[in-house]
């Protein structure tokens, strides 16, 4: 997979702390964090805390992609599914949530393999009205994991 395109970015963080006489005093920190240089998306600000520096920012980000493949990973698969659910709506008349809710509302006996077998043939058979051009570029197996089932 390739790197994003990054840069490091600041921003400043106002904290107010009480002393122990009750004086209030405002602290302005300046925090740090990883964003996508084409696009402006947070890629990493230690968990909302934000980096102390930006060379700890390069650092944290750094041994993340290297350490942590997965989280960017569950990312992309993360947009792929909204991507096909986006798809499906504007080109398939179903709703997904309405049917699985209806299967299992009629028929409390039903495994989930046979629920993801039923939403299977449903989505062949609406695909198969589609005509060539309109066709998904995803497998039927991605689109129905995509789909929840």
């Amino acid at each position: 997979m390739p790197t994003p395109n990054i840069k490091v970015v600041s921003y400043q963080v106002r904290q107010v702390i009480a002393d122990d006489f009750g004086e209030t005093f405002t602290e302005i920190e300046t925090r740090y964090r990883v964003v996508d240089a084409d696009t402006g998306e947070v890629l990493d600000d230690a968990q909302g805390y934000g980096y102390t520096s930006a060379q700890k920012a390069h650092r944290g980000f750094a041994y993340k992609q290297k350490h942590h493949p997965t989280g960017r990973k569950n990312a992309n698969i993360k947009r792929r599914n909204q991507r096909i659910r986006a798809w499906l709506k504007t080109h398939i008349d179903i709703d997904w949530d309405q049917f699985s809710l209806t299967l299992a509302k009629d028929n409390p006996d039903l495994s989930p393999q046979a629920i993801r077998q039923l939403a299977t043939t449903q989505l062949q058979l609406a695909l198969a009205q589609l005509p060539a051009d309109d066709q998904p570029k995803w497998d039927l197996k991605t689109m129905i994991t995509a789909l929840g089932f």
